[in-house]
């Protein structure tokens, strides 16, 4: 089995490996968007494991806790893997003014 799935990037097995070996467990649970995919730990706590269809591996916030702040959340990251600064920096203002209200940038 290869790792590389059409040309789009790494398979989803590919990442879910290399998320695995940056933390001790997975749960069954995760998110998937257009450039990556977060993996959540099997213990819930402060972070999170994503990985992008190119095969960065980073750790991010789990935010499990809100379901539309970890969506929005997700479409953040993605936007991130993608190398569109411009997209990622309007994800990153809408996300941050939505969600901490004292934030300014």
């Amino acid at each position: 089995m290869t790792d590389v799935s059409d040309g789009s990037g790494i398979t989803f097995e590919a990442a879910r490996r290399l998320a695995l070996a940056s933390c001790d467990s997975l749960c069954g649970e995760y998110l998937e968007a257009e450039h990556c995919w977060i993996f959540f730990a099997a213990r819930p706590g402060d972070f999170a494991t994503a990985v992008s269809r190119t095969g960065q591996v980073s750790m991010v916030y789990d935010l499990r806790d809100d379901p539309i702040k970890m969506q929005e959340y997700l479409a953040l990251y993605s936007a991130y893997c993608s190398g569109n600064k411009q997209e990622t920096e309007v994800f990153l203002q809408n996300f941050m003014r939505k969600h901490y209200s004292s934030w300014r940038p």
